[in-house]
Formats: C-alpha cells, sequence, structure tokens
C-alpha cells in the first residue's frame, strides 16, 4: 500500500502584496471586528481583494468548498463503504476486486484502489488542517504544494497571498508575535488612525466640501522655529530648507535630487488658545445593531490623529458608555467594540467621567463631543447603574443634573444624533436649554465630515 508523508517544505513565494494596501485591508477589519487576531481569522476565511494589483485572493472557505466537493467526486466513484471501511490487507482488496463492489462494470486493481485510498486519506487531512486554521487563525501548518496538487495552482498562490501579507505587516514592526496571537504595535495604531482620517478627507473631497489647506500663518498660530516629521493627512506649511537638506543627506548629494515622504519636514506653530475635548461614543447594542460604531470608532481615530499632527497642544480623550461609562485608552480605541448585551444609555455617567476627566486640564476650551443613537435610559444611583424604557422621568432628570454641572464648568457640549426619535429630539432640546451646545442629526456615513469640519472650524475659524 502506497504510503503519505506530510511535510511543511513549501517552494517559492509568490509577489508580495505592497505595505499600504496590506495596512488598508487590515484596518478596515479591525475597526469591523474589534479585535486584530479575529480580524486576520475574517481575512483568512473570506480572502482578499488587493486594490493596488487589481487581484482578488480567495479564502480558505473557498478553499475547503473546492477540496469537498473534489472529496464527494471521489466518493461517488467508487462505494463509499467499501473504500472507507477497506483495511487495507491483500485478502481483503482482492475479495473487492472480485465481488466488483465498485459503482459500474469496472473492475479496478489492488494498485488503483491504494491509490484511491491514499488520495482520500490526502483530502480528508488537507480539509482537517484547512478547518484547524479557519477556527484558530493560524497558517503555519497548512501545505501550499500539497493543496496546489489537490485542487490547483491558484489554491496554493492564495495560501501564500496569505502569508505574503501577514510577513509584510510583521516586517514593518506593525504586528508584534505574541504567543500564539498577534498584538497591534504603536506605529499600527497610529496608521488606523491615519487611515480613518484619510477615509474621510477623502470623503469631503467627494461631496464637495473640502478643506482648504492654503492657510494663512496666523491660522497656525507663531512660530517655534522647530520641525517635525510631516504625516500624511496633516495640516501644516513643508519647510522647503529643511526637507532638501534630509534629501541631500539620504543621498550624499547625488544629482538630481529627488525629495521623497521621509525627507518632509513641516514647521511647528505654537496654537495660542488650546483646546480639550471628550469624544463620548454610544456603545448600547443598537449602536452594533446597525453598524454605527464602527463609523463612531472611525471618527475617534480621526480626531487621535488630527490632534496628533495638527494640534499637538490639544488634548483628545475618549469615553464609551452603555450601562455605564468608561474611559477607553488611545491604544484600546481601534479594537473597542460595542456592547452586546445591554441596551441601556447611560448618558449621565458618561457626561460626569468626561467632567472630571476635563477638570483636571486648565485651557481655554473644554468640550464634550456626544455620539449617540437614542435617549438616555440610564442613570446611576448609589454608585449601580438603573435601566428604564421608555426613559424614566429621574434618569432624565439626573441627565440634566450633569448637563447643569458641566455648564457651570464653562464646558459646551454638542451632540450628534443617528437617529431622530421623538424622545431623542425632545432630550436634546431640554440639553440646549441649559448648555450653549448645539445638537446635530446626521447618518453613519456622515459623522466624519459633520465632526472634523466643525472641529477645524473651531479651531482656525474656517474651513
Amino acid at each position: 500500500m502506497h504510503e503519505y508523508t506530510y511535510t511543511k517544505r513549501q517552494s517559492s513565494r509568490t509577489e508580495s502584496i505592497e505595505l499600504q494596501e496590506a495596512m488598508g485591508i487590515l484596518s478596515r477589519r479591525v475597526l469591523e471586528s474589534g479585535d486584530v487576531n479575529e480580524a486576520l481569522k475574517d481575512v483568512y476565511a473570506e480572502g482578499f481583494v488587493d486594490q493596488k494589483r487589481h487581484r482578488e485572493v480567495g479564502g480558505l472557505r473557498d478553499i475547503v468548498s473546492d477540496l469537498s466537493r473534489i472529496y464527494e467526486s471521489v466518493l461517488s466513484t467508487y462505494e463509499q463503504n467499501s473504500i472507507e471501511n477497506w483495511a487495507g490487507s491483500s485478502s481483503e482488496a482482492e475479495s473487492l476486486v472480485k465481488e466488483n463492489k465498485f459503482k459500474g462494470d469496472t473492475i479496478v486493481s489492488l494498485n488503483e484502489i491504494s491509490s484511491i485510498k491514499n488520495l482520500i486519506d490526502r483530502i480528508k487531512f488537507a480539509l482537517d488542517l484547512l478547518k484547524e486554521a479557519m477556527r484558530s487563525g493560524i497558517l503555519d501548518d497548512i501545505d501550499a504544494d500539497e493543496l496546489g496538487k489537490l485542487i490547483g495552482e491558484q489554491a496554493r498562490a492564495n495560501i501564500l497571498e496569505m502569508r505574503g501579507l501577514i510577513s509584510v505587516l510583521k516586517d514593518a514592526g506593525f504586528l508584534n508575535p505574541h504567543r500564539d496571537r498577534f498584538k497591534l504595535s504603536q506605529n499600527a495604531i497610529n496608521k488606523i488612525a491615519e487611515n480613518a482620517m484619510a477615509e474621510i478627507l477623502s470623503n469631503l473631497s467627494n461631496s464637495g466640501i473640502g478643506l482648504h489647506q492654503n492657510y494663512r500663518e496666523e491660522d497656525f498660530g507663531d512660530l517655534t522655529g522647530q520641525t517635525s516629521k510631516y504625516e500624511y493627512g496633516q495640516f501644516a506649511n513643508i519647510n522647503l530648507q529643511k526637507s532638501v537638506f534630509n534629501a541631500v543627506l539620504r543621498d550624499f548629494g547625488k544629482k538630481p535630487l529627488a525629495l521623497k515622504h521621509e525627507d518632509l519636514e513641516v514647521d511647528d506653530y505654537e496654537i495660542l488658545t488650546q483646546t480639550a475635548t471628550v469624544l463620548m461614543i454610544d456603545q448600547s447594542r443598537s449602536m452594533g445593531m446597525y453598524g454605527s460604531y464602527v463609523a463612531a470608532k472611525k471618527v475617534a481615530l480621526a480626531f487621535q490623529h488630527l490632534i496628533r499632527t495638527r494640534f499637538p497642544k490639544d488634548t483628545f480623550f475618549t469615553v464609551g458608555f452603555s450601562d455605564y461609562a468608561m474611559l477607553i485608552q488611545d491604544r484600546q480605541l481601534a479594537e473597542s467594540n460595542w456592547n452586546h448585551w445591554v441596551s441601556g444609555t447611560n448618558m449621565q455617567h458618561g457626561l460626569e467621567l468626561s467632567r472630571n476627566i476635563l477638570r483636571n486640564h486648565k485651557v481655554a476650551n473644554k468640550q464634550i463631543l456626544v455620539i449617540t443613537d437614542g435617549e438616555p435610559t440610564v442613570h446611576m444611583e448609589d454608585g449601580r447603574a438603573y435601566f428604564s424604557h421608555p426613559p424614566s422621568q429621574q434618569t432624565l432628570s439626573e441627565t440634566l443634573k450633569e448637563v447643569k454641572r458641566c455648564t457651570r464648568e464653562g464646558i459646551l457640549i454638542n451632540t450628534f444624533m443617528l437617529e431622530m426619535n421623538y424622545f431623542l429630539v425632545e432630550f436634546m432640546q431640554s440639553m440646549q436649554s441649559i448648555n450653549s451646545g448645539r445638537s446635530f442629526y446626521a447618518k453613519p456615513d456622515q459623522l466624519g465630515r459633520f465632526m472634523i469640519v466643525d472641529y477645524l472650524k473651531s479651531r482656525i475659524g474656517k474651513y
């Protein structure tokens, strides 16, 4: 009987995906799933599209489907029970041949029976490895060359493409291996925030609004005399002298001189009026059920990038709230998620936490930006959350008391509503009678357009 030996040996790899494209694919998946390892499992299962090279890479689910069809085809050609129950002894094999147990009238030889049994074993083994990879998110045990022999060259190429995607991200320092899982590096988190900002800027451009980037010097504040590295999407003036000097050092004065992205430096300005902002994001179940949380998270990440690159002396925090409110650290934001089990919206606790955060910042402008799709339905009593829907009068009263406290401490509250139900609109009117902030209605895909433009107008007086 022929024997099959498994080996991890792989032949040459295909051309790897470009880093920018790979990070874009990872960014989108992380924002949707809320976890980098779940995001990678999704990529493995579904495959991805390399927009840069206009090619589609099939995932493990497609490979399993193709291999399962081949498996069923082999079994349909021969009597399933005869093949699977055959123990491999010569007497049993000869008996099968003499009694013609296979479909049709074709008599097969002992060697053919052995080859069929070997093929079935190989397919079953490959299927087990593929299903385990989909469960675990680890591709290391899959033999791409063997899949190429069983299915075809495309399956082999797809496995190598997926491995290439991970290799590119690891080599760039965006993915840090941690046991059998990955963690996002700080550079990866910054890149996800940058991609979120770039997407919003693109939407602004496509909508015809645009952001005017030919600012006057007084829009930026006073020059400090220092420069810093340019980051994509940064609103600033390029310092040509320092940028050219960097290019000369990089190429040792070779001609012709070519400026590259890494050469660019921008003038640093001192923003005279500093702003401290808390973005409150509703994390209740409805935000996830209708896809609103991903849109809100993109806005928060875009704010992170904007303030880090354009207004470094401003401060920015993110608070999530559902039944309770909690501070979401910058490193946690990209992988944060909505609360799958809680319907409540505890705006009172969110405002209280935000107010306490802003109290520690002695700046001229303090503001809370609220993203929500529902009216307050939870309030705090003795440190515990109490839920009621429709909202109880006590919940509304306790939340408005917190609005008054914020107002007394000079905190502006602007609210971005993703729904226009009666209770929410009525509550917004009550808020505006206390606080001079404004309320906006926006669809999830319009959040960035409204919030980023509004922030820039408040900082530099135009857009």
